[in-house]
């Protein structure tokens, strides 16, 4: 097989697991292509990396965000009590137990 062909097959058959063992045959005769395949590794190993990064993140907002909301709500039914003719002395009262 000549160079070019052996990138085709690389490039075709590279997420291919049936012929993972034909893929390793290339990468052992051509330089080249061992190169680029360390390089694709990387690559996809650092973007599992960032996902794993950004998913943490996400989790971290929302939980802050959930928090604030609960706070949010919680304001407003003090502030709901007061106009409704409670005293705070009353509020806090009934809200002590909880």
């Amino acid at each position: 097989m000549s160079p070019a062909e052996h990138w085709a097959v690389f490039f075709q058959n590279l997420t291919d697991k049936a012929k993972r063992e034909k893929i390793n045959q290339i990468i052992e005769h051509q330089e080249g292509i061992k190169m680029a395949s360390d390089v694709l590794n990387t690559v996809s190993k650092d973007w599992y990396e960032r996902c794993r990064i950004a998913s943490e993140e996400k989790y971290e907002l929302d939980i802050q965000s959930k928090m604030a909301y609960a706070k949010q709500q919680g304001r407003q039914e003090i502030i709901n009590e007061l106009n409704s003719g409670k005293s705070l002395e009353q509020i806090i009262k009934e809200n002590k137990d909880r």
